[in-house]
C-alpha cells in the first residue's frame, strides 16, 4: 500500500518542484534591471561626469563592479550611471556608456543604446 501512495506522491512532488524553478525566472521579454543602489554604483557616477576622460586606469572601480553583473544588467547600470551625470543628453550618455563598457570589456550588442525616460 505505501509503494502505491509513493507512486503517486513522487510524479506530483517533482511536478511541484520543477513548477517552482520555472516560475522563478524573470518573464521573457522584460527588459533588465539594475540590481544595484546608486551607493553601489557611486565609482561609475563618478568617473561618468563630463570632463572625465575615460581610460583604463580610472574606470577600474566601475569595471569591479560591473564584472559581478551579466552583461544586460551591467550595461543598465552604467547607463543609469551616466544618466544621473548627464541628465537629458541621449547621445553623450551613449557614447560614454559605450566608451566604458569597451575599457571594462562588457560585451554589448553593437546597437546598444541606453534607453532614456
Amino acid at each position: 500500500m505505501a509503494s502505491k501512495n509513493m507512486t503517486r506522491i513522487i510524479p506530483l512532488y517533482l511536478t511541484l518542484v520543477l513548477f517552482g524553478f520555472a516560475s522563478a525566472q524573470p518573464p521573457l521579454g522584460q527588459p533588465p534591471v539594475c540590481p544595484l543602489t546608486l551607493l553601489q554604483i557611486r565609482g561609475c557616477i563618478r568617473i561618468l561626469r563630463i570632463g572625465v576622460i575615460l581610460n583604463t586606469r580610472n574606470v577600474g572601480p566601475c569595471c569591479t563592479v560591473l564584472d559581478q553583473l551579466d552583461p544586460p544588467r551591467a550595461s543598465v547600470c552604467a547607463c543609469d550611471a551616466a544618466s544621473i551625470n548627464l541628465g537629458i543628453l541621449g547621445i553623450t550618455v551613449n557614447l560614454r556608456v559605450n566608451q566604458l563598457l569597451r575599457l571594462c570589456r562588457v560585451p554589448t550588442t553593437p546597437d546598444f543604446r541606453c534607453s532614456l525616460i
